[in-house]
């Protein structure tokens, strides 16, 4: 008995080879896809980080502003990077002597051909003994006097 036999070829038929190649080229594209969002991303994180030190740089140098008026009449600051920041600080006494509450609105200017621009306001309370007025002297004198009272009662 003569037993036939098929004679397959070796390798890929050429549909199969298609196929494999369109998967490929499908697995790449998504690849390169998510590389590059990732390094859109990462710029992105690593430009709004440079801004904010920006930011906390020129508010660290406004509050170590000594005199309040200084502070008030606002001004500009050179930055890094070719920018320039222009501030200004509205001030107003918190319930408690001494402490004030201040609002520092600053706007950072980038010089170069962009010409962008961003204003950002921050809310903070400053200890400044060496503000307070006369009215606060009072205030101070007054609660001095209601505490050597009700000592006086015990």
């Amino acid at each position: 008995m003569k037993i036939a036999r098929k004679h397959s070829a070796e390798g890929f038929t050429l549909i199969e080879f298609i196929v494999a190649v369109g998967l490929f080229a499908m697995a790449s594209a998504i690849l390169i896809q998510s590389v590059s969002d990732a390094l859109t991303a990462y710029e992105t994180v690593k430009s709004n980080s440079n801004r904010e030190q920006l930011f906390r740089f020129a508010v660290r140098t406004i509050i170590s502003i000594e005199d309040r008026e200084e502070m008030e009449d606002g001004g500009d600051l050179e930055m890094p990077e070719g920018l320039n920041a222009t501030w200004e600080v509205e001030t107003e006494e918190a319930d408690m002597v001494a402490l004030y509450r201040a609002t520092i609105t600053i706007d950072l200017q980038d010089n170069s051909v962009t010409g962008t621009s961003e204003e950002r306001s921050f809310e903070l309370y400053l200890y400044r003994p060496e503000w307070h007025s006369d009215e606060a002297e009072n205030i101070l004198e007054d609660r001095r006097d209601n505490l050597e009272d009700l000592r006086s009662g015990f």
